[in-house]
């Protein structure tokens, strides 16, 4: 216990200055040890967990570092406008949380349907936002299972005056599986789902188009067709999807990724014309 009382504080600032990251165990002796395990490692839920990637932030970071204006234009208004969708969709969707670094959204929430419409919609205004083609393409994984771990409430009123301190925290299962689809399903502007996840969602009756798919590692998963007009959109975020006009604009837009040589952005222009095809 002695060990694992030591795993469970960080030691800050001076030699004897030890902060507890979750509970003093010496209060909790009383408590069984899978009691006591349960309380180091925090709340687990069941809640659903989806992580959302923008495509080619790589390379336009390089291109921006080289001086090209246009890049550097292209990729402060895609931060901006992505930041904006984001709060556009916690804003319409108060049951989901939504947190945004670089260029990267991890949202979760224990309502299966809200979270999966709130991540179409991002999609959709990513690539398409009111009458105005956007093309940002992206593409994101969900799954199940979420850990908040615990700190002691002295450790909080310690970093709550550090303004250069920010931490999460959130961790498990859900996390991992949710970037595994994101990294490793197929190729192209995809939404996939854990067979967990899918399970779940057929105890709705739900508008989502979903087709199995698998990952390139061989898992099986799959894949939510977020360009649909299926879904329950009611114009949550002020924009329309359900005119042909949005469809016509993104069959282009395909059309034209896939008349470039860099293998990337043709596996763009397929799957943008594939989804088209499907929805």
């Amino acid at each position: 216990m002695v060990g694992l009382t030591r795993i469970c504080v960080a030691r800050c600032l001076r030699e004897d200055d030890y902060w507890a990251m979750t509970f003093n165990l010496k209060q909790k002796a009383s408590m069984s040890p899978s009691g006591i395990m349960d309380a180091m490692v925090g709340k687990t839920s069941r809640d659903f967990t989806f992580i959302l990637d923008l495509i080619g932030t790589t390379e336009k970071i390089k291109l921006a570092s080289s001086n090209n204006i246009n890049a550097k234009a292209d990729i402060a208004y895609q931060q901006t406008h992505f930041i904006r969708v984001l709060a556009l969709v916690a804003k319409a969707f108060p049951d989901v949380k939504v947190h945004q670094i670089s260029d990267c959204a991890f949202l979760h929430s224990d309502n299966l349907i809200s979270i999966l419409t709130a991540c179409t919609a991002v999609f959709k205004n990513m690539t398409n936002f009111g009458d105005r083609l956007s093309q940002f393409a992206l593409r994101g994984g969900g799954a199940m299972g979420l850990t908040e771990f615990l700190e002691t409430d002295e450790f909080q009123k310690e970093t709550s005056t550090m303004p250069n301190f920010k931490y999460s925290r959130l961790i498990g299962k859900g996390l991992v599986e949710a970037n595994h689809l994101e990294k490793k399903g197929a190729r192209g502007m995809r939404l996939f789902l854990t067979r967990e996840v899918f399970d779940d969602l057929q105890r709705f009756q739900h508008p989502f188009k979903i087709r199995p798919s698998v990952t390139r590692d061989a898992i099986d998963c799959y894949e939510v067709n977020w360009m649909s007009d299926d879904h329950f959109f009611k114009d949550y975020l002020g924009a329309s999807f359900s005119h042909g006009g949005v469809k016509d604009s993104l069959t282009l837009w395909g059309q034209s990724l896939q008349g470039h040589p860099e293998l990337p952005v043709i596996e763009l222009g397929n799957s943008l014309l594939e989804l088209i095809s499907w929805a």
